[in-house]
């Protein structure tokens, strides 16, 4: 993370860029962030949710939640919780979620099948 902090700093001229680190696969890393975020008392004028993965081997999250579902909509999800009392009180603020087309490419009619979404036997990379 340094080198991008270092290059947007020079770039921007902004000396007061930092990075933090966020583990997704991890809701206690997103726990850890979200209270060290807040309690340094900064204003949150923007969340972006860009972070993905995707046709990963089958795997876990720490949480015991398969790795694609954890890391792109969980993790985020509860990041958004626990942001979003101060994004609301930075008002002019937004929350932006970068994704993808592939929900189109659920399972139909069905949607996406909860009940099998940590079964192994039944993933499929490209579609979990």
């Amino acid at each position: 993370a340094r080198p991008v902090v270092d290059a947007i700093r020079t770039e921007t001229g902004n000396a007061s860029v930092e990075a933090m680190t966020l583990d997704l696969m991890s809701l206690a890393s997103v726990d850890a962030f979200a209270s060290a975020f807040l309690a340094r008392g900064l204003p949150l004028h923007g969340l972006v949710l860009n972070a993905g993965i995707m046709a990963t081997p089958f795997a876990l999250s720490a949480d015991g939640i398969e790795s694609q579902f954890a890391t792109n909509h969980v993790a985020h999800f509860h990041l958004t919780q626990r942001l979003l009392g101060r994004v609301v009180e930075s008002a002019p603020s937004r929350i932006v979620v970068v994704s993808s087309d592939l929900h189109s490419s659920a399972p139909k009619p069905e949607g996406i099948r909860f009940d099998k979404i940590n079964d192994q036997a039944t993933y499929k990379p490209f579609a979990a």
